[in-house]
């Protein structure tokens, strides 16, 4: 399907795209994801949940009828117990040490993926995404619009060690090297570091995982590798975790 639904003029306003083959999708974009998550929390919040900023979970221990979860609050080095019957483990990259800790057993082992994105200073404009073919552990360096329609460049994908959100001198030049592939006169020049991120990716697993555990009388359900499109999929996500809820 050679240049599919790309018509004369979408092809000469990028023509300093190189490609073979494409898929033109009109309806997708980016939307604005601070907005998204003030709007779940208010939505939360005028449900009767509260929510708890600026806290570190320290200990969680499972006993006969509940979990008791040891909190400390971070500003004031407070410490308090929360006891429920229910934990929905979503914390990303400290999802699995704590799925672990209450199997007490390393049932899940994480990868970090970090990836870096790159503003771009040149006269190019963009009026849709740019994805190219994706690639492992990634869905490829693509070319994406912010809010202001400025363009961003990212994310790249690469195995870190260690939680470290600095965006990497060495790794410039593959981010380079990967964004060239399809936009051949792109400057490196013209490429600002913007920010990071750390994806993290159960090891073993191609997909995200829904880990459902009974704990005598208590629930516990860990979401791990839950990676793009994690966000723009989480209301979906949100129905299945209900399910598992009510089937209990």
């Amino acid at each position: 399907m050679k240049d599919l639904e790309f018509n004369n003029s979408s092809i000469n306003q990028y023509s300093f795209l190189r490609f073979q083959n494409s898929l033109f999708s009109p309806s997708t974009g980016i939307f604005d994801s601070h907005g998204y998550m003030q709007s779940l929390k208010n939505d939360f919040e005028g449900n009767g949940g509260s929510i708890l900023l600026g806290n570190k979970c320290l200990k969680i221990e499972a006993n006969s009828e509940s979990f008791e979860v040891l909190i400390m609050d971070i500003k004031s080095k407070e410490e308090f117990l929360v006891e429920t019957k229910c934990i929905i483990n979503c914390a990303g990259l400290e999802a699995a040490s704590i799925a672990n800790s209450l199997h007490e057993e390393e049932k899940f082992k994480l990868k970090h993926i970090k990836g870096e994105y790159y503003s771009y200073q040149g006269k190019e404009k963009l009026k849709h995404l740019i994805y190219p073919l994706p690639k492992a552990n990634s869905l490829g360096v693509h070319a994406t619009i912010d809010l202001g329609e400025g363009i961003k460049f990212g994310p790249s994908a690469y195995e870190v060690e260690e939680i470290d959100y600095s965006i990497s001198d060495i790794e410039k030049a593959n981010f380079y090297k990967s964004v060239k592939t399809y936009w051949p006169s792109i400057d490196i020049e013209s490429l600002s570091p913007d920010y990071s991120g750390i994806r993290a990716i159960v090891d073993g697993s191609k997909d995200f995982i829904v880990d459902v555990n009974n704990f005598d009388e208590s629930l516990l359900i860990s979401i791990l590798g839950y990676v793009s499109p994690g966000l723009t999929a989480s209301m979906a996500l949100a129905n299945h975790i209900e399910e598992k809820l009510q089937s209990v």
